[in-house]
């Protein structure tokens, strides 16, 4: 799926992230369908800004570790039901997960209402082998939690609202799971 190419994308460009202007602390961003207000602690940088997107990213003293937050609009299609909507949404992302890079040791899914919208939770670790190879010893863990929302825009797109931290440690930074409530609860869906 598109938003993990973005999510990859999006880390790589953490090791750049000097070069990226600052977020601004709890700066609100607009795009199609949400208005997002980026992290209220410092060290995070705006990497992306367009119409279907906002991408922050946070910088570390340890180079090594990188943490994501961003929000995506996409296009999933007309499904009469909930159910059926984010159906599509799971299988779309095992069709989309890269297999000779990822080895899936965790992945939750949940339906609840957020927002007042129709959504799917998640949550999920995975080993992050690169172009090594699932064979490979050498990884990091890749942590990531977050919705996958109906719009307030129509009933055919869904609106992913993410982070996603990358490390040599399995569990996801307590800090950064605070960062993440606060994130998601901080996101305004619009019809525009």
């Amino acid at each position: 799926m598109k938003y993990l190419i973005i999510t990859i994308f999006s880390a790589f460009l953490v090791g750049c992230v000097s070069t990226m202007p600052k977020a601004g602390i709890s700066q609100t961003y607009n795009h199609v369908g949400a208005k997002v207000t980026s992290p209220s602690e410092p060290n995070w940088y705006l990497m992306k800004h367009t119409d279907p997107s906002v991408v922050f990213g946070k910088e570390y003293s340890d180079k090594s570790e990188t943490a994501i937050a961003n929000t995506y609009l996409y296009w999933i299609g007309e499904f009469p039901t909930d159910k059926e909507f984010f159906d599509k949404v799971i299988e779309s992302r095992k069709t989309f997960d890269n297999k000779a890079r990822f080895k899936q040791l965790e992945l939750n899914y949940e339906t609840l209402t957020f927002k007042g919208r129709p959504c799917l939770k998640y949550s999920g670790v995975a080993e992050d082998h690169g172009d090594k190879g699932l064979e490979s010893k050498d990884f990091q863990y890749f942590k990531n939690q977050g919705y996958i929302c109906r719009t307030n825009l129509n009933h055919t797109t869904a609106l992913l609202m993410e982070v996603s931290h990358r490390s040599d440690n399995k569990e996801f930074p307590q800090n950064l799971d605070n960062v993440a409530l606060e994130f998601f609860n901080n996101i305004e869906l619009t019809a525009y």
